[in-house]
């Protein structure tokens, strides 16, 4: 894999063949775009994961990445666990060298060794980033978290506590 440095961010120089040793063997199963969906299987938990993070919280333009999407990435991980990443150019490459790239700059960064490819998305040019250890939580159905109760008014609180 060769990049080329160019002011602060990074650029991919050569065709990309995807390093699948990062990826859990769950995320290799399961990453396939809509387009090729028709005929293959899909996990139930990771639609959940993909439908349970709403929108990209990073984004990577037209200039590349840069060390600030390596820390960004590193403090969104140890706040969310898993995170959509939106890149909106392909001079970097190929969705799975941004990852390599992206990943690379977070550990940089201090972010744990490890991070997973959870999904890729190319349709809407979205990579699903987690933290180590979170395909086999998805895969066990342990995430995303179940939701929360409806909020209850004070009179149908105190209801619902006189049935019990």
């Amino acid at each position: 894999m060769a990049f080329v440095l160019q002011g602060h961010h990074i650029f991919n120089t050569k065709s990309f063949v995807p390093n699948h040793s990062r990826m859990s063997s769950f995320s290799q199963n399961y990453m396939v775009s809509e387009e090729a969906s028709s005929g293959t299987e899909r996990n139930p938990n990771m639609e959940a994961a993909w439908r349970y993070i709403k929108k990209p919280l990073l984004r990577i333009g037209g200039k590349g990445a840069s060390a600030s999407h390596g820390n960004s990435l590193r403090d969104l991980l140890n706040q969310h666990e898993a995170v959509k990443v939106k890149v909106n150019s392909r001079k970097m490459g190929s969705l799975e060298d941004v990852f390599e790239i992206v990943t690379k700059l977070a550990e940089e960064a201090g972010a744990p060794e490890g991070i997973e490819l959870l999904r890729i998305r190319p349709s809407e040019n979205t990579i699903l980033f987690g933290m180590p250890g979170l395909s086999e939580r998805i895969e066990k159905g342990e995430f995303p978290p179940p939701q929360a109760e409806p909020w209850l008014s004070k009179e149908e609180y105190l209801k619902k506590k006189a049935l019990e």
